[in-house]
């Protein structure tokens, strides 16, 4: 009897201990690649981070995995637009920016194209493409060389603790648009490595919107519009 109890007693050991461990893994797993504002607010129905700020500052964020990652390059940010009546200027505001200074640089509708972007069937879809879309090649990140530290921004939006965290490279730019009700962002990059390990294609798992918001002129105009009917329909009656 005491055999079956210690046997059991280690069967249930050994099954709390990989219960954790398995949510310590999921816990400290970091995207290679993320897209993130501080003042977002993340979907889990679209897994997407949503911004209603004009302009606003992204993050892009490049995760030294699994501490082999030299560097990535070829990093660029597709944003799909509604229509092609618009303007988006983006400027590297980060001192960790390869170059010192990116930008700014203005995209309007000459450099807006329909269809899909390369490898867009990896992307967290959500029913974006065939769109009108731009292609904005980014700075390179030098997740080896930076020792910024990167924190899984959904484990934090989903309240897992404590949230995944590694180093790596952060560059910030701000984003400044017109004519556009909404942005939708999704990012790539080539991933190379030290040792024989081969380069790779990697994609930020989340993507992330921008939504306009009416300016307070806007929405002063909109409100007595709708005292005006109101009045109009009261004296109808």
């Amino acid at each position: 009897m005491r055999t079956i109890k210690s046997i059991k007693r280690l069967v249930l050991i050994l099954i709390t201990v990989s219960v954790v461990a398995l949510i310590s893994g999921t816990a400290f797993a970091v995207p290679t690649l993320q897209l993130y504002s501080e003042n977002a607010s993340y979907d889990p129905a679209t897994e997407s981070w949503i911004i209603t700020e004009n302009p606003f500052v992204l993050q892009i964020l490049g995760a030294d995995q699994p501490n082999q990652l030299n560097f990535i390059d070829d990093v660029t940010l597709y944003i799909a637009v509604p229509d092609s009546s618009g303007s988006i200027t983006i400027q590297g505001i980060s001192s960790s920016l390869e170059s010192g200074s990116f930008g700014p640089f203005t995209f309007d509708d000459d450099d807006i194209i329909v269809g899909e972007p390369p490898f867009a069937n990896q992307f967290p879809r959500h029913g974006i493409y065939p769109a009108y879309f731009i292609s904005i090649p980014l700075e390179d990140l030098q997740v080896n060389d930076e020792s910024d530290t990167i924190i899984n921004s959904v484990d934090i939006a989903e309240g897992i603790t404590p949230p995944g965290t590694d180093t790596g490279d952060i560059d910030l730019y701000q984003i400044t648009y017109s004519g556009f009700s909404s942005l939708h962002m999704d990012l790539t990059g080539t991933t190379h490595y030290s040792g024989n390990k081969p380069d790779a294609q990697e994609f930020a798992p989340f993507s992330h919107d921008a939504t306009a918001v009416p300016e307070p002129g806007m929405l002063l105009l909109f409100g007595s519009g709708l005292l005006c009917l109101g009045f109009f329909a009261r004296k109808r009656k």
